[in-house]
């Protein structure tokens, strides 16, 4: 199952909560959260897309997740390299 955006927007949000963390991080976090809700949706339409297709082949279920990881790499690279 695709882990939605919302999912990995509360994730996030509470690895980022208490003490441990240091101040810089603190003011960052509203601008790092910004980017975040951006992207996490993008990412989520990435993954449906992959599973889609992957669900079409019929793919053995235990290969998901070598599927999906290589679709974030792939997603990670263009958006450095693409700027998208």
């Amino acid at each position: 199952m695709v882990r939605t955006a919302l999912r990995r927007i509360q994730k996030w949000d509470k690895k980022l909560a208490g003490d441990v963390l240091s101040k810089r991080v603190r003011e960052l976090k509203p601008m790092m959260f910004s980017q975040i809700e951006a992207e996490f949706p993008n990412l989520e339409k990435v993954e449906t897309k992959v599973k889609t297709v992957i669900g079409n082949y019929a793919i053995p279920t235990w290969q998901n997740p070598a599927y999906l990881n290589f679709s974030r790499e792939i997603y990670k690279l263009a958006k450095q390299f693409c700027g998208r």
